[in-house]
């Protein structure tokens, strides 16, 4: 063989093996940064903000699916919703007469559950801070409660060692689910409203069909109470938390334990599933929140600073931020910083509070829209010409006290935009981000009634009712 050829060929095959180097050298950068991205992701979490306002141990936080809102209850009897953007209370709500364990928004955004150890549960009309229903049915303390995905159903579990299904609308007992040797301390429902999840003191978690009430499968793994059960936004995965300081996640179709998580020094009282469902947080009476990588199991983040354990997580819509309640009285918000605190409606949560399953009912949606839900308790209807309560609704459960205070009080300011006058969609610009990612389009909320003014009052702020 000639020596030019034979130098040649040298020289190709020492090209070949310089790229294959380079490109074995830019897949490890890349995996190396697949690895890191997430731990830098939350490298920048620390507390932004504490609301501060009741006078007990913060029991249970709970964010709203549309992100404006926090609920937060309390051992002083109360439960207290916030603006979530500057911290601000803007309703307290004191009609329970004991301790409020847990609460839950419906998916609208527009009415809370909250369960008590007085064995009730009332439901709320946010907006105004007024009792809508007691619905009595245990015997004793109420846990847990969580409603539904599609806004049909509540589910409460209790010390009675059961859960209870019940119709929203009216408020009736669907199905009573008896299984538990122990009290039943959290119930999550899966994102199509069609399972149950509750967790117990007997260390069991059970999976229900909501429809039958038939329990499906029995998930035995901790060794200690579960305090607390959520499903994944996608349906596919349960969290649980123990009193044995661990998380388990669960495969819930088959019920087989995929991961353990261990971090915690002592028991774990909250779970929250981020929205997109790749992280999990958990709150622990170690007095710290630890955020988790679901998939590699891996813990990313440890929240220090609490000072108090803490008994309740809940993650923002838009992922950015966790809300935690502890006995200090305190609830704190975590994240990076407070700019995208204002855009927390871009999607559902897919959060929970100490005992509530989750948030909004397992934030099965990737954006909050108002259309996709059943609103079981308002069809008063007033237009833009502001006419008068319509007496043929008076059927409709809940609305029986609303009517009363129309017709007493005669003009008021617009429950939905608070008396501003001010479309609560777009923030009266008109304009409103596409969820779907094409850009800003024209608000479907207030386009047709007059651009950035509240649909409902017709753009002065108030609405009337009957003398």
């Amino acid at each position: 063989m000639p020596l030019g050829h034979r130098q040649s060929k040298k020289k190709d095959s020492k090209m070949r093996k310089t790229k294959f180097l380079t490109l074995i050298a830019i897949f490890a950068a890349l995996f190396a940064g697949c690895g890191n991205s997430d731990k830098e992701m939350f490298s920048g979490f620390k507390c932004l903000k504490t609301l501060e306002g009741h006078s007990g141990s913060v029991t249970s936080v709970c964010w709203s699916p549309n992100g404006k809102y926090l609920a937060s209850a309390s051992n002083d009897y109360t439960v207290i919703i916030w603006y979530a953007n500057n911290g601000k209370k803007l309703k307290t709500l004191e009609e329970h007469s004991d301790i409020v364990w847990s609460v839950s928004w419906s998916p609208n955004s527009k009415y809370l559950a909250s369960g008590s150890l007085d064995k009730t549960i009332i439901i709320w009309d946010a907006n105004r801070g007024k009792k809508l229903r007691t619905l009595r049915g245990h015997s004793d303390c109420v846990s847990s409660v969580s409603w539904s995905p599609d806004g049909k159903y509540l589910a409460s579990g209790s010390n009675d060692e059961t859960v209870i299904i019940w119709d929203a609308k009216s408020g009736q007992i669907l199905k009573t689910l008896e299984g538990h040797s122990s009290g039943v301390f959290s119930v999550s429902w899966s994102p199509n409203s069609k399972y149950l999840a509750s967790g117990s003191w007997d260390k069991t978690i059970i999976i229900w069909d909501a429809k039958s009430g038939e329990s499906l499968k029995t998930l035995e793994g901790h060794s200690a109470f579960v305090h607390c059960v959520s499903w994944s936004p996608d349906g596919k995965y349960l969290a649980s938390g123990s009193q044995d300081g661990s998380v388990i996640i669960w495969d819930a179709k088959s019920g087989q334990r995929l991961k353990t998580l261990k971090g915690h020094s002592w028991s774990v009282a909250s779970v929250s599933w981020s929205p997109d469902g790749k992280y999990l947080a958990s709150g622990s009476n170690d007095e710290t929140v630890i955020i988790w990588n679901t998939k590699s199991g891996k813990r990313l983040k440890t929240l220090e600073g609490n000072n108090a354990p803490v008994k309740s997580v809940s993650w923002s819509p838009n992922g950015k931020y966790l809300a935690s309640g502890s006995p200090d009285r305190i609830i704190r918000i975590w994240g990076e910083n407070l700019d995208a605190i204002n855009d927390n409606e871009s999607s559902s949560s897919g959060g929970s509070s100490s005992n509530d399953g989750n948030s909004s009912g397992g934030g099965s949606t990737p954006y909050y829209d108002n259309s996709n839900y059943y609103d079981p308790y308002m069809n008063t209807d007033y237009n833009n010409n502001n006419t008068n309560y319509d007496n043929s609704r008076s059927s409709n459960p809940g609305l029986d006290r609303a009517k009363e205070y129309y017709d007493s009080h005669g003009e008021i300011d617009c429950p939905s935009c608070h008396g501003s006058g001010t479309c609560q969609t777009c923030g009266g610009d008109g304009l409103y981000n596409n969820p779907f990612g094409y850009g800003e389009i024209s608000c479907p909320n207030c386009s047709t009634n007059g651009i950035g003014k509240c649909s409902t009052c017709g753009g002065d702020g108030k609405v009337y009712g009957k003398r």
